[in-house]
């Protein structure tokens, strides 16, 4: 979220520059493509750092806690 909240200050491209530039101009479609896009890349990213975590450390693997 922090590098998100970066992003819209700073930016002139990606998710957080194109949810500000929706605001900027009154267009919820772009605000709601940013949204839906970092929403799929979080997901992207959790389940790869996730088998990440299962492959390399499998000791701290989520499926042997259970």
């Amino acid at each position: 979220m922090v590098v998100v909240a970066a992003e819209m200050l700073g930016a002139a491209n990606g998710f957080g520059y194109l949810i500000i530039l929706g605001r900027q101009n009154y267009d919820p479609t772009l605000i709601f493509i940013g949204i839906f896009g970092l929403g799929v890349l979080s997901i992207v990213l959790d389940r790869g750092i996730e088998l990440a975590i299962e492959r390399l450390m499998p000791r701290w693997s989520v499926k042997r806690r259970v």
